[in-house]
């Protein structure tokens, strides 16, 4: 489910303008491949819970999706994290709801690369 859950966000995120205007199609699972051109998305499952009743499993999942922004500079990042969260940060349909969770600035030292880092929390139907 998770691999499904990442593929369900990516779609969202890839068939958005504002999105793709920034990012074009790098819009990666789990990590950030060596070499980037940035700015870039990783999208990450933290958590993947069926969701359970009294009568028993009930169709349903919760789980929480990391969706990390990142770029050379601390504005890139904030940019590209706000269209995300236009995205995904309060959607509510019979198949996929989403709100956002937390909100965090990181840097890098490493690579030097800004990264806004969001979680979101994702119910979707099997």
């Amino acid at each position: 489910m998770s691999r499904r859950l990442v593929e369900l966000a990516r779609a969202r995120l890839a068939a958005d303008a504002g999105v793709t205007a920034l990012v074009s199609a790098r819009l990666f699972p789990n990590k950030l491949p060596q070499a980037t051109t940035l700015p870039a998305v990783v999208l990450s499952v933290i958590s993947d819970v069926p969701s359970e009743s009294l009568d028993g499993f009930v169709g349903l999942r919760r789980a929480r999706l990391q969706v990390d922004a990142y770029d050379r500079t601390y504005d890139g990042a904030q940019a590209l994290a706000d269209a995300i969260f236009a995205v995904l940060g309060d959607v509510a349909t019979p198949d996929f709801a989403s709100l956002q969770g937390q909100r965090r600035d990181l840097y890098e030292d490493q690579s030097t690369n800004h990264r806004a880092s969001q979680d979101f929390i994702i119910w979707t139907r099997e």
